[in-house]
């Protein structure tokens, strides 16, 4: 196996792997047959501008590398031409990434997704796929909170100006009668 140029010996692999594996709090297995080079090349392009890493990975290696780690629950699904999808912030983006990508080219199969040591099936990863990314919540989320102090200062505000009005209105009501 090559890496950036370089090849690993089958111990180097298992290790790279290994702390992959450890390291992830996510990842997607999927089957890649049918698939020409050129074919996942894009996917790899499109997984890194996620911020994922796509390995194709030898299955044995795979499940010698996954041993003690989250991924040796996904361990059955390494079998036929497998490749190892790894999300290094969040799982949402790759996922849908793949799930895109699946409907483009029926050939590339999804096996499994991993999300923390949940298996998840391929409708768990397109429930995955949906959801807002992590950018999104986090604008929610400023957005709701924002809104919480200019309501207090509002309703603060219409205090004063509610008793105001009571106080015109009581004052308006005196005045015929006092003639």
């Amino acid at each position: 196996m090559a890496t950036r140029g370089r090849t690993l010996s089958k111990q180097q692999e298992v290790e790279l792997l290994h702390e992959r594996f450890s390291n992830a709090t996510a990842g997607f297995v999927v089957d890649f047959r049918g698939l020409t080079v050129e074919q996942i090349s894009v996917l790899r392009s499109r997984l890194r501008e996620k911020d994922a890493e796509l390995r194709v990975v030898k299955n044995t290696m795979a499940r010698i590398a996954s041993k003690g780690t989250s991924f040796a629950a996904v361990a059955r699904f390494f079998q036929g031409p497998t490749a190892v999808a790894i999300p290094r912030n969040g799982p949402v983006g790759p996922a849908s990434v793949l799930i895109d990508y699946a409907k483009e080219n029926a050939k590339l199969g999804i096996k499994a997704g991993l999300l923390g040591s949940t298996v998840l099936d391929s409708d768990g990863i397109k429930a995955l796929a949906s959801l807002p990314s992590q950018a999104v919540l986090r604008a929610t989320m400023l957005r709701t909170l924002a809104a919480v102090p200019s309501s207090f200062l509002r309703l603060l505000k219409a205090v004063p100006e509610n008793f105001a009005q009571v106080l015109r209105a009581r004052q308006e009501a005196l005045e015929p009668s006092a003639e």
